[in-house]
């Protein structure tokens, strides 16, 4: 954060902390579906990637 005056900086960190706490609060009213768990691809790509070594 070089040539940022302390004064802005937190004020950069204040609207970041906002939007983070709004997303969050967004996130939790709705959740979203449809999201899927990717465990089992990377299991299958670490055993291949561990065959081909």
């Amino acid at each position: 954060m070089a040539g940022l005056a302390p004064a802005a900086h937190a004020a950069g960190l204040r609207r970041l902390s906002t939007r983070a706490a709004a997303g969050h609060a967004s996130a939790s009213a709705s959740p979203r579906h449809g999201l899927h768990s990717f465990h089992g691809v990377g299991g299958a790509v670490l055993s291949h990637l561990r065959a081909n070594v």
